[in-house]
C-alpha cells in the first residue's frame, strides 16, 4: 500500500469516527418565549403567589428561556413508557423582568422525562383510559432571586420545571421513544398544554409549610444550532490534521 494510500485511508477513518460519534453526542438547545398565564379570578392568585409579586411579576408579563440537555443518556425508569435521564441538562434558564433563574449543576438534581403512550389510569377525571405523551425538563438546583416572604427561613426546595404534553384516544406512535431525550422539538407535538413553573417550598417562622410559585405558558420553542461534544470536536481535529499532513506530503514531493 503507498503512502498516499495509507494516509487516504486514516484521513477516512478520522473522519467516519467523526461523523459517527457526532451522529450519537449531541447537545440540543432550544430556546422558548411566552407570558406569565393569565387566569380569571380566584385562580389567578395561584399564577403569581405574593412572594414573587414584590419582585414586579405579574400575569402577562413575557419571559424568555433557554435549555440544553444530551440526546443520549441511560434511561434509569423501571416502567416502559416512562424514560428518566438524570444529569442530563447542561444549560436550563428562565428570565421574567429582568429576573433570571438559572441551573446549578449539582448531582442528580436536573433530568428529563418522555413518557411515551403512557395510558392515564380510568379513576383519574380528565381523559381516563387516554394515551399520554409528555416530555419534562426540571431541575431542583436554581440560581435567582428567592420570593419576599421566604425571609431568613431556609428553602425547603427551589425548582424550574417545563411541561409539555399531549393526549390521544388511542397509543399515537409518536416519535417519542424511551431510548433516548428528543433530538427535535415542535409545540405543534404538544396539543394538550406547554407550561413552566418556578416554585420555591419552605417552611416558615411558624414551622408551617409554604410554597411560593411563577406559573408560565410558552408560545414558541425554536432550536438553536446543535453542540457537538469535546471527544467529537476532538475527532473532528484529528481527521483534520491528517488531511493537512497528507497536503503537505503532496506538496513537497
Amino acid at each position: 500500500m503507498s503512502t498516499t494510500h495509507r494516509l487516504a485511508t486514516s484521513l477516512a477513518a478520522a473522519l467516519a469516527l467523526a461523523c459517527a460519534t457526532s451522529a450519537h453526542a449531541i447537545e440540543v438547545t432550544y430556546n422558548f418565549s411566552g407570558k406569565v398565564a393569565m387566569l380569571p379570578p380566584p385562580m389567578s392568585a395561584h399564577i403569581v403567589t405574593a412572594g414573587f409579586s414584590t419582585l414586579g411579576i405579574d400575569a402577562g408579563d413575557a419571559i424568555t428561556g433557554t435549555f440544553t440537555y444530551e440526546t443520549v443518556a441511560a434511561d434509569t425508569s423501571p416502567m416502559p413508557a416512562i424514560g428518566f435521564f438524570a444529569n442530563t441538562l447542561r444549560d436550563f434558564s428562565v428570565t421574567i423582568e429582568g429576573h433570571t433563574w438559572s441551573l446549578v449543576q449539582q448531582p442528580n438534581t436536573n433530568y428529563v422525562q418522555v413518557d411515551n403512550d403512557d395510558q392515564i389510569p380510568a379513576f383519574v377525571a380528565v381523559n381516563p383510559g387516554y394515551y399520554a405523551d409528555r416530555l419534562t425538563i426540571g431541575t431542583t438546583a436554581l440560581d435567582g432571586p428567592a420570593p419576599s416572604t421566604l425571609g431568613a427561613q431556609p428553602v425547603s426546595s427551589a425548582s424550574l420545571e417545563l411541561l409539555f404534553s399531549a393526549v390521544t384516544p388511542t397509543p399515537s406512535n409518536t416519535p417519542f421513544a424511551n431510548a433516548n431525550p428528543p433530538e427535535s422539538l415542535d409545540l405543534s407535538q404538544f396539543s394538550l398544554l406547554h407550561q413552566g413553573y418556578i416554585t420555591y417550598t419552605f417552611f416558615d417562622e411558624s414551622n408551617r409549610f409554604r410554597s411560593e410559585l411563577i406559573r408560565f405558558d410558552i408560545d414558541s420553542l425554536s432550536p438553536a444550532a446543535p453542540v457537538p461534544e469535546p471527544s467529537t470536536i476532538a475527532s473532528m481535529v484529528g481527521g483534520l490534521g491528517v488531511l493537512a499532513a497528507w497536503g503537505a506530503r503532496r506538496r513537497r514531493r
